[in-house]
């Protein structure tokens, strides 16, 4: 029994050495200890917020009338997070019962609880935020009933909500702000979540929709939050998918941005579920109106001159 427990330790404690030498996220920093309050610093540190894929510097200066074809928000409701402020960026898959054990057993789980009502309120809250930033930016945005009525729009596939897989369940791939376990997304009112193309690619779909609507370019974005350390968390993740007709690209968050203070209170632990925690929607709202316009003002800002 003494060897099988010690062997069981050294496997997880290899694990771990393994998870070490492949590499760890950088810490998110909150709000406060980014200092991105002005203008200038989010232009300077953009680019460690934003990468850009196709998409050119200044893009918004060459196209004028937008179609949002989606817009939504990934709400992380479980994920692992190993101990101290560095997240592994890949974990190996768990074949060891030690590390089976760890895994599945909820020892470094975190699951956040929300309250129904806020995926409906926040995606509209975030979806006004962003719109309020494309306007300020010069952008004429389409309305929303004008796009979803277009004749293009109906060959692509869509659906109210998407309530996750069992698949996330094996996620390997690591964030800064943890390994994502379980995902919800909510579309902002009016909207449906794309998921695919009944014939062609959503590509294809939206080039015909910019021709139909009069339009210059396409987005489709999915914002991603969650809760790390107990703060809200706008993540790495995140993406802004551009299309117009000489573009097909995107903006990708590269890295997570934390609220300054502490939005839950902490449930207990369960087996597999591991540690919940119930997220207190005032706090988690107040949190998330400090954090998404900075952070969202960077991904128009990460191309530099």
């Amino acid at each position: 029994m003494g060897m099988r427990f010690r062997d069981g330790i050294l496997v997880v404690a290899s694990v771990f050495v393994c998870i070490s030498l492949l590499g760890c996220h950088a810490a998110p920093m909150t709000y406060s200890a980014a200092d991105l309050q002005s203008a200038k610093t989010r232009a300077r540190v953009a680019h460690l917020y934003w990468a850009r894929n196709n998409v050119p510097a200044r893009w918004e200066q060459r196209y004028r009338r937008v179609a949002i074809v989606d817009f939504s928000v990934e709400y992380v409701t479980a994920k692992i997070e190993v101990p101290g402020e560095q997240q592994p960026t890949f974990s190996p898959p768990a074949v060891a019962p030690a590390q089976i054990g760890i895994e599945f057993g909820g020892l470094f789980r975190k699951q956040s609880n929300y309250e129904p009502s806020l995926y409906q309120e926040l995606a509209d809250e975030l979806h006004a935020m962003f719109t309020s930033e494309l306007a300020t930016r010069g952008f004429e945005l389409l309305p929303a009933a004008e796009i979803c009525g277009a004749r293009a729009y109906q060959r692509l596939r869509t659906q109210e909500r998407d309530d996750g897989s069992i698949l996330q369940e094996f996620n390997l791939i690591g964030s800064d702000a943890g390994r994502v376990k379980q995902m919800v997304t909510y579309p902002a009112t009016g909207y449906r979540i794309v998921s695919g193309a009944g014939q062609g690619d959503i590509e294809d779909v939206e080039l015909a929709l910019l021709d139909e609507l009069g339009a210059d370019v396409a987005l489709r974005i999915h914002v991603r939050v969650g809760v790390y350390h107990g703060r809200a968390s706008v993540e790495r993740g995140s993406i802004i998918w551009v299309l117009a007709r000489d573009v097909v690209g995107n903006l990708t968050a590269e890295k997570s941005l934390l609220s300054d203070e502490l939005v839950v209170e902490a449930e207990g632990f369960v087996p597999i579920q591991g540690q919940a925690c119930a997220v207190d929607s005032r706090k988690y709202l107040e949190a998330l109106r400090q954090l998404f316009p900075p952070y969202i003002s960077m991904a128009f800002e990460s191309g530099g001159e």
